[in-house]
């Protein structure tokens, strides 16, 4: 039939319901014991076990099957009933009790979303039910009677042993003694004849929408018709179970429907169009059960989606949290796993390896397993929250907690007004006021209200209409003109309305206004509209500006779209980044990476092609733009928390509809064939044929107001669902192992699907990154970039790690299963597996040490590695393409060679290790001494405190540290070089290669101090591994001992399928094309070790001075380290330095007055981090000393990062006696440089190759570009360093470019007046200045005007500060100059007035930058844009000068 009737009609013919007329409930379900049916356990829950061992567990302390009994009506022809009804109507399967410890009736709603995307939603209410079937009842006697023999037998067996309290004894008795006086500890048991069996049973109403309050009262009036004292019910239960099914239509958005029912009034409105989606949960309880603090920090790791675990012994609490995180998100929707109630039967799938929201119904506590994952649990009843690690803080998380405490205050003191419970006194607050107070403060964590909620008088004297006294209805209706002429029309039409109905529907609904079900309700949603404003409003504020960042794809149409989702970026995240406060970054650096946003991007992208866009969008959109219209256009807002404004007009629309009837639902009547009867509390037969609505006649409806006529399906959503019809009575059954095995593959295929995804967006990341010039890039965000997205893959390590484990391993599986494996290799068994708890998961790293320093691994056996090597040399010869090779014999060579490649680096892998191991790497005894002091701006003190310094095995990692000698033996690559590389050795040839052991690392980790956790060790190892390109090696190292995969993983995991498993390690793999600093950058207090050495090109560096070395990273830099004399190879312990920049080495305080003075060749130094194995060239090739080179005794080098090597990679050339290992690839570091002060060779190069000014102009924009690009695109905290290459990088940097621009068109003969004796720019620095100085000493400096006196005064004090330090070098002194001329200002403003000097024409000829007058301004100009930027300089840049 339809769900409602006009006016007009008094009689109708009663049809089944169609596909275009919905009515407010789909389905009723009746749910318990099949008595046809045979008793079958439940599998899951406690029930997981094999049969022996449940006879154990009490009867009633089991679960077993439910079947559906009734389900009306057979079938809707939109809405197919759900199959999986039954688990969740009773997700604890059907349990028995006797009379002493019957639970009360318990009330739930439910919501479960198939793979389609459709939902079914319901409200269920338990209740218990006498079991009037003896032969059910002799049966669980009898599973009692052998449950006893069981545990007789038991304790015969282990002669008496003790048994726990709250179990069965055996013997003569029972019961437990001990027990029989406390009934709360008593185990449950049932004896036939003296006992009464109650079973579970549940009566279900299947819903379009999730509403709440409505079903419970729907539900709860049901069952008291059947089970009240009062019998027989006024009508049969028939009768009430139609009127549910075909006269409750569901409302139409933005109206209210009035229903009663065994005279309980309920009331059930529904937004309307552009409001926000239906939600029937009242959000205030739920903060009743958790404060604002833990709630928001449950729902950051919901938006970010983690994995969470709602616990509670309340399947309602458990619905009222994931209900109110999906409906807080809006406007985004969970895409993932959502299962807020676990039946029973699938407890294992809180094992799944995928983001998900599951809640668990527990009975007695929570399983410490449990919370020994690294997801978030969050057990309801207590409060007690445990987050994962590294999740990033919600933005402006305390201020928007007192915000959602305000709003919550308010309302609670406004219904305390409206009630009457609170007064208000000019003197103080009530106690009232004072309770409520303490009540909300528990919400708080601790915070006071005080100075958060100061509200307005006026939201405590908000009277309703319905407050008010009632109208004089003769009076006003009868003298109301309005009216009488509304009358008239209606009397012309035909239509008579008498004053007395109005009355009588005027009175009606104050009735069921006024009435606490229907106060409570409005209250409820109010409440609910307010918070859900507030969340949405900080949404709001926090993507206030994303549609600009939005990438509309190139697509005609939605089908090609989607068929390139995968391989198109929809949203600029970098540039979105770049505009937001620093303190956001990693909450929405996460976030933007989530499925959510994604999804949400897409629906604003796919609303193009479609004529109605996504209601969520429409709405968030509209908020967004009152924002905008009220604060402004801009992109880019001040970073200050905006409150949500007090009231909403959503609220006032709320207001209207409980203030209004938009439809009052006929009460129930008798039904033809039925009659009442005494239920005395048992559900009674149905009579099928009258539900299912063959012969009913509907009655006339409300004779008064009908506001919508019909609720015609246009007003309606029709949700169609396909399915066929399913049998009225189905039992639940479990899944079959088939299922089972489909279920489990399907989290393999998505555990390897987001592993590609993951690497794919990695690589494209970082190689995107790599390929752009230095400075076009965001330092900051693209690490923040890195940092996410290393952290996102970690969590997928730790989710593949975590799938199919026999048993949990701690926090972290990953973790636990490299310790297994590390604990076999030391006690060298292979063939079985150790197992060890994980809270003793952490082995001393002296006992590794020891251990690998007791054995000696032997990786080729059976063969001399001699004779190894001679037949790898042989196939090698054999393997050139030589034409006269028959082509069938190449192959076959080939494949030879490549066996010997892994006979040759098993061979290798064996002197690895032996070499790590050897004694002789301990740091000999003639290192220097490192000593620290502060030095002047000017002639600094070179002396100072000793720094710690490595000196034994013990102190750190096994380093590789050298004496005063390199090996003489190491010798150059035989595979050829570039030309470039002519002359530039191998950094291999100095440093012996880190060994590439999982042990090495897995033990540097371990000495970490600022890392306390499980999961801490574990991505510190990830970072470490995948910085090092290492992580595949080190993964398919632990993978490959299948033994321990075996007693770790289940067979359906995914690290025991073979074929999976290896394309995983392929797509890790290919994250050694990428260079990571993750490990480097995220660990800034952690100590690490660095080896240093100076490199002569020819020959060793002769020192016979005592040098010092202060090296600069992005984090921080050495103090002063002292070299002794004849020192050049040495390492040193320091905390992390970060990505090195520059390196500034000179000599100390020296006595040059009696003509003696070092002279020496510096090529370049060497750096390697030791636990990383970043390594930096700092390029040099110029003499230190008086009257040599440019007369420097220090000099500043800028770092020239060299790229990691993958084990891959590296080859074993030769296995010669001295065992030295060489690499056979081409290098990938770019030609080698001098340092940036080496304007000689710059000179020499471009005078040589005849450049031109065109060219030189091309540098000069370069390098100025790139300063403009890093700070346009650097909004938030620059990287120093980054701007430090920009500047000072040989070859491409400023300065070195300026030094070219000075060099340009000089006159030979003034620069050089002598044989061997060269002039650099800053000599004409300094000339310039001189004349400068003599110009304004003399009086002339009226020929300057006012500015142009102020930069001459300010570049002659720059200049004669600068030549006071007498250690700085000419062009030293020169590149001070510049960068300071540049951070001040002045550069641009100067230059002219340089070229205005007759120096100028002296030492320069056209065509010049400084005397041609078309170029110099090009220059002045270039220059002056880049003055609208503020330039921080390194310390070590600057020499003090401030």
């Amino acid at each position: 039939m339809t769900s409602n009737v006009s006016p007009e009609t008094t009689t109708s013919t009663v049809q089944p319901s169609s596909a275009n007329d919905l009515t407010l409930v789909d389905y009723f379900v009746l749910v318990g014991h099949d008595n046809n049916a045979f008793l079958q356990i439940e599998p899951g829950g406690t029930n997981n076990l094999d049969a022996a061992e449940l006879l154990y567990i009490p009867p009633l302390e089991r679960s077993y099957v439910a079947s559906v009994l009734y389900h009306f009506p057979e079938r809707r022809s939109a809405y197919s009933f759900p199959s999986e009804i039954v688990s969740l109507c009773m997700p604890k399967g059907l349990k028995f009790y006797t009379q002493n410890d019957v639970p009360p009736p318990a009330m739930h709603t439910f919501a479960n979303i198939r793979e389609d995307g459709s939902r079914i939603n319901g409200c269920a209410l338990i209740y218990y039910e006498e079991v009037k079937d003896t032969r059910l009842c002799e049966y669980m006697s009898q599973l009692h009677t052998e449950h006893v023999r069981v545990l007789t037998a038991r304790e015969k067996a282990t002669e008496r042993a003790h048994v726990p309290p709250g179990t069965v004894s055996g013997g003569t008795h029972t019961l437990p003694r001990g027990n029989r006086k406390n009934r709360a500890k008593r185990t449950s048991y049932y004896e036939s004849g003296n006992s009464r069996l109650y079973v579970a049973k549940c009566i279900c109403l299947i819903t379009r929408i999730p509403f709440v309050s409505a079903g419970e009262h729907l539900l709860t009036a049901l069952h008291s018709l059947f089970t009240s004292e009062v019998q027989p019910p006024p009508l049969p239960l028939e009768s009430y179970i139609y009127w549910i099914l075909n006269e409750v239509p569901l409302p139409a958005p933005g109206s209210t429907l009035k229903i009663c029912l065994d005279r309980v009034d309920i009331v059930l409105q529904r937004p309307g169009p552009n409001e926000l989606p239906f939600f029937d949960h009242p959000i205030s309880s739920l903060f009743d059960l958790l404060t604002v603090d833990k709630f928001l920090r449950l729902f950051t790791c919901f938006l970010l989606e983690h994995q969470i675990l709602l616990c509670s012994r309340s399947f309602q609490r458990l619905m009222l949290v994931a209900e109110s995180l999906c409906s807080l998100a809006f406007p985004f929707r969970w895409q993932l796993t959502y299962v807020p109630i676990l039946p029973y039967s699938q407890l294992k799938f809180m094992e799944a390896p995928v983001p998900f929201v599951m809640g668990l119904c527990y009975e007695d506590t929570i399983s410490e397993q449990i919370f020994q994952g690294n997801i978030c649990v969050l057990d309801i009843d207590s409060g007690v929250l445990n987050m994962p690690e590294d999740v990033p803080a919600l933005p402006d998380r305390v201020e928007f907690a007192k915000e959602i405490a305000s709003v919550l205050m308010r309302y609670e003191e406004q219904n305390a007004v409206l009630d009457g419970e609170v007064v208000r006194r000019q003197t103080g607050i009530t106690e009232k006021d004072g309770w409520y107070k303490k009540r909300m403060s528990r919400s708080f964590d601790g915070e006071t209200l005080s100075d958060m909620l100061e509200e307005d008088n006026s939201f405590r004297q908000i009277v309703s209409r319905k407050d008010l006294a009632p109208l004089p209805f003769d009076d006003v209706l009868k003298q109301s003109e309005v009216l009488a002429r509304v009358t008239a029309i209606a009397h012309r039409a035909g239509v008579s309305i008498p004053f007395e109905n109005i009355q009588k529907e005027l009175q009606s609904n104050d009735l069921y206004t006024n009435s606490p079900v229907c106060r409570e309700y409005f209250k409820d949603m109010k409440i609910n509209n307010a918070l859900r404003e507030v969340f949405i409003n900080r949404f709001a504020w926090l993507l206030y500006s994303y549609e600009h960042f939005v990438i509309n794809p190139a697509c005609q149409d939605l089908e090609t779209y989607f068929a390139s989702r995968e391989s198109v970026t929809n949203f600029d995240k970098a540039a979105f980044l770049s505009d937001q406060p620093s303190k956001n970054l990693p909450f929405l650096a996460a976030f933007l990476e989530t499925q959510m946003f994604t999804s949400f991007i897409d629906a604003r992208i796919v609303s193009q092609w479609e004529a109605t866009a996504d209601e969520n969008l429409i709405i968030f959109d509209s908020r967004i733009q009152t924002l905008r219209t009220k604060y402004g256009l801009q992109m880019v807002r001040t970073p200050t928390y905006e409150k949500a404004p007090p009231s909403f007009d959503s609220e006032e629309t709320i207001t209207r509809r409980e203030e209004a009837l938009d439809y009052i639902v006929p009460l129930p009547h008798e039904l033809p064939g039925t009659s009442a009867k005494a239920y005395n509390g048992t559900f009674p037969e149905l009579n099928e044929s009258v539900l299912e609505g063959s012969f009913v006649r509907s009655p006339a409806p409300s004779p008064w107001k009908q506001r919508h006529r019909r609720l015609r399906p246009k007003l309606l959503e029709s949700i169609v669902v396909d399915g066929s019809t399913s049998n009225k009575q189905s039992s639940y059954k479990s899944d079959t192992p088939r299922q089972i095995a489909h279920q489990n593959w399907k989290f393999v295929e998505q555990l390897l699907k987001e592993t590609k995804s993951k690497t794919k967006r990695m690589l494209v990341e970082k190689m995107g990154r790599e390929a752009l010039q230095l400075g076009h890039s965001d330092a900051i965000v693209n690490g923040l970039e890195e940092n996410t997205l290393v952290a996102s893959f970690c969590d997928l390590l730790e989710r593949i790690w975590a799938h199919g484990s026999v048993k949990k391993q701690g926090k972290s599986s990953l973790w636990a299963h490299i310790l297994h494996h590390q604990e076999i290799e030391k006690l060298g068994i292979l063939s079985r597996g150790h197992t060890r708890r994980n809270s003793a998961l952490t082995p001393g790293v002296v006992e590794i040490e020891q251990e690998y320093m007791k054995e000696e691994k032997t990786f080729v056996s059976g063969m001399d590695e001699d004779t190894i090597n001679e037949l790898a040399r042989t196939f090698r010869q054999q393997c050139t393409d030589d034409p006269h090779t028959p082509g069938w014999s190449l192959p076959i060579l080939r494949a030879a060679n490549f066996i010997c490649d892994k006979l040759s680096s098993s061979v290798n892998s064996n002197l690895e290790y032996s070499n790590w191991k050897s004694p002789a790497r301990t740091v000999r005894p003639s290192c220097p001494v490192i000593s620290e002091r502060s030095r002047s701006p000017q002639k600094m003190s070179r002396k100072g405190a000793i720094l710690h310094r490595a000196n034994s095995f013990g102190d750190f990692a096994p380093w590789t540290t050298a004496g005063n000698n390199v090996d003489e033996n190491v010798t150059d690559s035989s595979r050829k070089r570039s030309n470039s590389r002519t002359g530039s050795p191998d950094i291999r040839q100095f440093f012996t290669p880190l060994p590439m052991h999982i042990a090495y690392d897995l033990k540097n980790v371990l000495r970490m101090t600022d890392i306390k956790t499980d999961i801490g060790y574990a991505r510190a190892f990830v970072r470490l591994a995948l910085e090092r390109k290492l992580l595949h090696k080190h993964l398919k190292t632990i993978l490959g001992n299948t033994h321990l995969l075996q007693q770790l993983y289940k067979r359906y995991a995914f690290l025991r399928c073979d074929d999976e498993k290896e394309q995983f390690l392929y797509h890790v793999l290919s994250l050694n094309a990428a260079e990571f600093n993750c490990f480097t950058n995220s660990f800034k207090k952690t100590k690490m070790q660095y080896h240093v050495l100076l490199v002569s090109r020819n020959s060793r560096p002769v020192i016979s001075w005592p040098v010092w070395v202060i090296i600069t990273g992005s984090l921080c830099s050495t103090a002063p380290i002292e070299l002794k004399q004849g020192i050049f190879d040495f390492t040193f312990d320091h905390k992390n330095l970060g990505i090195l920049s520059t390196l500034r080495i000179g000599h100390g305080n020296l006595n040059v007055s009696n003509g003696t003075s070092p002279k020496w060749f510096l090529d370049y130094i060497l750096v390697r981090n030791e636990i990383t194995g970043q390594s930096y060239r700092f390029n040099c090739g110029r003499w230190f000393g008086k009257g040599i080179d440019d007369d420097s005794l220090e000099r500043l080098l800028v770092a020239e990062k060299e790229p990691q090597i993958a084990p891959n990679e590296i080859l074993i050339e030769e296995y010669s006696a001295e065992r030295i290992i060489k690499a056979n690839l081409k290098s990938r570091s770019p030609p080698r440089s001098r340092s940036p002060s080496t304007s000689r060779s710059e000179i020499s190069n471009h005078k040589s190759s005849s450049a031109h000014l065109t060219e030189i102009q091309q540098q000069l924009g370069e390098a100025v570009n790139a300063l403009v690009k890093y700070f346009y695109i650097n909004t938030e905290g620059r990287s120093r360093g980054e701007l430090t290459q920009l500047l000072c990088a040989p070859g491409k940097g400023f300065v070195s470019v300026m030094v070219v621009v000075f060099t340009y068109g000089r006159q030979d003969s003034i620069w050089s007046s002598r044989l061997f004796r060269s002039y650099y720019p800053w000599d004409y620095i300094e000339k310039v200045c001189i004349w400068f100085w003599n110009l304004v000493h003399m009086g002339d400096e009226n020929k300057l005007t006012q500015e142009q006196r102020s930069l001459v005064i300010q570049a002659c004090r720059l200049v004669r500060r600068i030549s006071s330090n007498t250690f700085l070098g000419k062009d030293g002194k020169f590149q001070l100059f510049i960068l300071i001329a540049v951070r001040d200002h002045i550069l641009s403003g100067l230059l002219p007035l340089m070229a205005w000097t007759p120096i100028t024409s002296q030492m320069y000829e056209e065509p010049s930058f400084l005397r041609t007058p078309h170029y110099l301004n090009y220059l002045s100009k270039l220059i002056s844009s880049l003055n609208e930027f503020q330039f921080v300089l390194e310390k070590s840049l600057t020499y003090g000068i401030e």
